[in-house]
């Protein structure tokens, strides 16, 4: 006869079976929308943090808003949904959600060598943003290999590859966007550019 305790963690187990099946029914390639959801987390983070937006440099803030929230409502709808005319978008955006975590530990340096994480610095941002930031980038990966390993076609991989080495030339990108963000923070002090107040010394010898 079950106890209390018992029954309370069979009704939990139960609920917890009930939502995972209903956000399998919702969403047909859920380690596509954590992809989606990862990469759009680290826009905002970088956004909120005070070193702008991915294009902010050549197209400005609004429409890097406008562009960005467009690619993420897109991407999150074809997850969602899961069709199979959308498998070669999914798969490209795996690539680029892999690609454009692991780009950061190629553009800027390591915290010492041999040891892949991200300190001081790093696309201007303060010390103190440092571990949330490497866990982000981290879980990024994580769930962007998930996709492209559980729920990419192995004839559609092509698509995935071609998204990840579409992200290296951000590499360049992100320290030309530093050096115009250094600019802007001395120019057109904002909150979308005060972590470059803060960091500016450190960005410079960077970049």
């Amino acid at each position: 006869m079950k106890t209390g305790a018992a029954r309370v963690r069979a009704g939990q187990a139960s609920i917890l079976l009930v939502l995972s099946i209903d956000v399998r029914r919702r969403i047909k390639r859920p380690f596509h929308a954590m992809a989606c959801a990862a990469v759009a987390a680290h826009h905002a983070f970088e956004l909120c943090a005070g070193v702008g937006l991915v294009f902010q440099h050549y197209i400005g803030l609004r429409p890097s808003v406008a562009l960005w929230s467009g690619v993420f409502g897109l991407w999150w709808r074809a997850a969602r949904r899961g069709t199979a005319r959308s498998e070669p978008a999914l798969a490209f955006g795996a690539g680029v959600g892999l690609g454009q975590a692991l780009v950061h530990y190629l553009a800027w340096p390591w915290v010492r060598p041999g040891v892949p994480l991200l300190g001081e610095g790093t696309e201007g941002m303060p010390r103190r943003y440092m571990p949330a930031y490497n866990a982000l980038l981290y879980a990024g990966m994580a769930v962007s290999i998930a996709a492209i390993v559980r729920e990419v076609p192995r004839r559609h991989r092509a698509w995935s590859a071609l998204g990840l080495l579409v992200t290296f030339p951000l590499a360049i990108d992100a320290r030309h966007h530093a050096r115009w963000m250094i600019q802007q923070a001395w120019r057109n002090p904002a909150w979308w550019n005060r972590a470059f107040m803060e960091t500016r010394a450190r960005v410079e010898q960077e970049v």
